[in-house]
């Protein structure tokens, strides 16, 4: 009995390590894997939960009083997770709901991880000590985030993604910032929980790190979210304290507190335009919501027409992509994004993925959570100041998930608070039974459960993890290879190592495979073209593989036509290929304006001049609105020689607004392109002007002059370029005969 009392001990406190450790993962950032800042951390925290679930059922083998104990919360969620299960299998792909795919490793499989996450945080945090010490462990790993954030801000730490604004380690800015909004909640939390000054300060120095990368993470979503919590937090500290002599500190804060917040909003409207604001790039940032907030309308007007078609389940978890296929909007043509996996919106998102029952039961989960801390509240089972700070958490993570969506770090803690939210409220452990015989037929019976599960474990665990983190490796190892231009057989093993796995990261593989490495490679000329060829058929050919499967992927037409029009170049078969491709995608997806102007550019490479003008005027008809189909349509007019139309174009753009710097950039490398140096010159001298600090345009405007023939304005473009910058003397060399007149 000694012997069983201590293994019993020991596993127990082996789960309660790996929960303490499961909010580190936020720092994992893995290389070798593609999306490194997702893929990594959900793996590592599938393989623990999994081995700490395996445990858990030989604790339950051995003792009664591990089994699993049921409150409102467990049962809210299992019924999310129901509704959720079978919309997944009724969805249109069912494949793709249950795996999801390297860039959000979540959909069925992430879900399921992250509710098994729930019940072993419920069941093992028992007492006060444990929670505080996990809750620690997550204030610790979240100012670790934020001082890399603040690092980052000021040049010392490397950016890690490719958002030009800090994201530490998570590779998202509107990420980061709604993962440290929550960090900051329960570093308030503790706060209250401990009575030591200095143990205070010490959180207050947390709390201030987080709000401040917050700020300089620009995050405007989760900034308005933080801005409106904290309002009624302070009316709610207020309504508390207000008859309460021995707090007025706090009423005479929370008064002031108030006041500032009423204020702010009028005092940054009045001061929005001056230099200050427009001269601070975070501020500056929170003027500029108008292209935001028109893209996230029109995704959610595509969201609805989503879910009027299948408005009770909806189309299954990561189906959004389809459906933003099939309602697409030509509206949306204006924003630089392409492609919207998600519609931004944690309710719309729910109401696409599991339609109108999996959205009640999504509710389900906040109303068992704040039933929660109402009902400890108010039995005295926890202090008032607790209920409200996890009260403004779950309220701060719903409304800055209005405008972005969830991710492994909101997941994490999110799950945590939901199972924090009602602990005083879990029932007693039922005693073990006295009775030898029903004791030792509960142990066979959970003993052989637990062996059970622990097969399905060995044989899912290939699926879930282990063949895909093989199948990213070699994707990787490909992709690095053929950056460091090595032989493109060498490339090619790689990449079908990759794709032989067949994994839930095929599509990525596919893709990345098309373009950029297929695109690249047609355009870089540094391999034999019989290497090339072979490569190309490999990547058309699984190109092709994606394109065709069902449902029908948009972007995989998309991408796969335009690699095939780049070919087209050196081998004119490709370009009926591409034709083929386009008239299908015009079939299935008549509406997207990408669709429409590829189509465009095809009709042009392979010389039908006028009817690529023609095809583009139908994608502007979409919405003659939109300045970047005008412009489409005047670069195809460029290419085509129909200066007719070219000029009806021109006037049309110029009218709508003032050109930016890069639309005259884009009209002048057109003009360059087909020899028309003379009209190019005009809008290099517009841009030399506007940029004067860019020296590169000086150089675009002197081999245009150079070109068209008038050489002693470029030979004086080119003295003064060389004053500007002396290290251009020796790249002008070949402009001029004599190198030394430049400089005389």
């Amino acid at each position: 009995m000694h012997y069983r009392d201590s293994f019993i001990t020991a596993l127990r406190r082996i789960i309660l390590g790996g929960l303490f450790f499961t909010p580190f993962f936020i720092l994992v950032v893995a290389p070798a894997l593609p999306y490194p800042f997702v893929t990594g951390r959900h793996f590592l925290f599938r393989i623990l939960v999994e081995i700490l679930l395996v445990l858990w059922l030989v604790l339950i083998a051995l003792d009664e009083e591990y089994k699993p104990r049921v409150t409102r919360t467990t049962k809210f969620l299992l019924l999310f997770l129901g509704i959720v299960i079978v919309a997944d299998f009724l969805g249109v792909d069912p494949y793709r709901s249950f795996w999801s795919n390297y860039r959000r490793m979540e959909g069925m499989i992430g879900l399921l991880h992250f509710g098994a996450y729930f019940l072993l945080l419920q069941n093992f945090f028992r007492r006060e000590r444990e929670w505080l010490i996990f809750f620690r462990c997550v204030v610790l790993a979240g100012c670790i985030v934020s001082v890399m954030t603040l690092l980052q801000h000021l040049g010392i730490f490397p950016r890690l993604g490719n958002d030009t604004r800090m994201t530490a380690t998570i590779g998202n800015t509107s990420l980061l910032s709604g993962y440290l909004l929550l960090h900051a909640f329960i570093a308030l939390l503790l706060c209250f929980r401990t009575k030591r000054i200095l143990i205070r300060l010490l959180y207050g120095i947390c709390i201030a790190l987080a709000f401040v990368a917050i700020f300089f993470a620009s995050t405007r979503a989760v900034l308005l979210a933080l801005y409106v919590v904290a309002f009624f937090f302070f009316i709610s500290v207020l309504w508390h304290v207000w008859k309460t002599p021995r707090f007025q500190i706090f009423r005479i804060f929370s008064s002031v507190a108030i006041f500032l917040f009423i204020a702010t909003p009028f005092f940054f409207l009045a001061m929005r335009m001056t230099p200050v604001v427009q001269g601070n790039y975070s501020l500056a940032h929170f003027t500029q919501v108008d292209a935001t907030l028109g893209a996230r309308t029109t995704l959610w007007k595509i969201a609805w027409k989503a879910f009027l078609q299948r408005p009770l389940l909806g189309w299954g978890q990561e189906n959004y992509l389809i459906a933003y296929g099939q309602h697409h909007d030509p509206s949306l043509f204006q924003f630089e994004e392409r492609w919207f996996d998600r519609p931004h919106n944690i309710f719309v998102d729910w109401l696409v993925s599991a339609g109108l029952l999996g959205l009640l039961a999504y509710c389900g989960l906040l109303y068992a959570a704040y039933r929660g801390l109402r009902e400890t509240v108010r039995r005295g089972m926890r202090p008032w100041q607790e209920g409200m700070v996890l009260g403004a958490a779950l309220f701060a993570y719903v409304l800055q998930n209005l405008f972005v969506f969830d991710s492994f770090g909101t997941y994490l803690l999110f799950f945590a608070l939901y199972a924090y939210s009602d602990v005083p409220l879990m029932p007693q452990a039922s005693p073990s039974s006295s009775a030898p015989r029903q004791a030792f037929a509960h142990t066979i019976l959970y003993g052989a459960f637990a062996t059970s599960f622990i097969f399905v474990f060995i044989v899912t665990a290939s699926a879930s993890f282990i063949y895909p983190i093989l199948s990213g490796e070699a994707f990787v190892a490909g992709v690095s290879l053929w950056q460091q231009k090595r032989p493109l057989p060498l490339v090619q093993a790689f990449f079908e190592r990759a794709l032989a796995v067949q994994t839930f990261g095929t599509e990525e593989i596919r893709m990345s495979l098309i373009a950029p490495v297929a695109a690249e490679t047609i355009k870089g000329n540094i391999y034999a073209p019989a290497a090339i060829a072979s490569f190309l058929r490999f990547a058309f050919h699984e190109g092709e593989k994606e394109a065709w499967r069902q449902p029908p992927n948009l972007r995989a037409f998309t991408v796969l036509s335009s690699v095939y029009r780049i070919a087209g170049r050196g081998d004119s078969a490709y370009l009926g290929r591409a034709a083929m491709i386009l008239a299908e995608a015009r079939r299935l997806f008549s509406q997207n304006p990408y669709i429409i102007f590829e189509e465009a550019w095809t009709h042009l490479y392979r010389e039908e001049r006028a009817l690529a003008v023609t095809t583009a005027e139908e994608g502007v008809a979409l919405d003659p609105t939109i300045t970047k189909s005008i412009l489409q349509l005047a670069l195809v007019a460029i290419h085509a020689g129909d200066q007719a139309r070219e000029q009806q174009a021109l006037q049309q753009l110029f009218r709508e607004e003032e050109p930016s710097v890069s639309m005259l950039v884009t009209l002048a490398e057109a003009y360059v392109a087909v020899g028309r140096f003379r009209d190019a010159i005009p809008l290099y001298r517009t841009i030399v002007v506007r940029e004067q600090g860019n020296s590169s345009y000086y150089e675009n405007l002197l081999q245009n002059e150079w070109k068209q023939g008038d050489k002693e304005k470029a030979r004086r473009l080119g003295q003064m370029l060389v004053k500007r910058q002396p290290t251009y003397q020796k790249k002008l060399q070949f402009l001029f005969e004599d190198e030394r007149a430049i400089v005389k």
